[in-house]
């Protein structure tokens, strides 16, 4: 059977309250993605999509990947709430949120200096309990390699640096919901258009 699902990749600048989308003729290549930001200087936030990842080489000196909180949050959760260890480790996640929600830039004169130092504060303990966490649950003997948690286990220890390096500053968002909001309403849009199957990356 052909496939006949079609790329539309989507780039925001949410402080600007821009969308810039991309469509190549449907093309799932990688080379779509790099072709985007081969000339780039910034921060890009992202899940772990290869190509995503392959920003982070040294071919993109000039660019900084974050991880998306929630797309490693998703993961744990799918693991359901009778999974004490996988529940932990979204409480974990949690407190990111948490703390991160008690300022916000722009409101009582808070600057992104300000926010940045207090990242800086809060963030290295909850780090830390993180990826102590993850390493205990990996490293045990009993933990199935193809299960919901190993695989959730993986790609959160993957994508630690990515993690630390969102709270280098003080003006990025623990996640990109902004764009996945977006994302649903670009694939609503075609859900009643026939033949038409686009898969999103955000």
């Amino acid at each position: 059977m052909r496939d006949r699902r079609k790329l539309l990749l989507a780039v925001s600048a949410p402080k600007l309250g821009l969308v810039f989308f991309v469509y190549e003729d449907g093309s799932r290549s990688e080379q779509v993605i790099l072709n985007v930001f081969s000339d780039y200087k910034g921060t890009i936030q992202s899940d772990a999509y290869a190509p995503y990842r392959k920003l982070e080489s040294d071919a993109y000196p000039d660019i900084m990947r974050i991880a998306c909180l929630q797309h490693v949050k998703r993961d744990f959760v799918d693991c359901g709430k009778e999974d004490k260890d996988a529940q932990e480790v979204v409480d974990i996640l949690n407190r990111f949120y948490r703390e991160d929600k008690k300022h916000k830039v722009g409101v009582n004169g808070w600057t992104v200096e300000d926010h940045l130092a207090y990242r800086q504060s809060y963030a290295p303990d909850i780090l830390q309990d993180l990826l102590e966490k993850l390493e205990e649950i990996s490293s045990r003997k009993d933990l199935l390699p193809k299960s919901t948690l190993a695989q959730a286990v993986g790609y959160a220890l993957n994508e630690y640096n990515a993690i630390c390096d969102i709270f280098k500053r003080g003006d990025t968002a623990l996640d990109n919901n902004y764009i996945e909001r977006i994302q649903r309403y670009i694939s609503l849009s075609f859900t009643f258009a026939p033949g038409n199957k686009f898969k999103r990356i955000g």
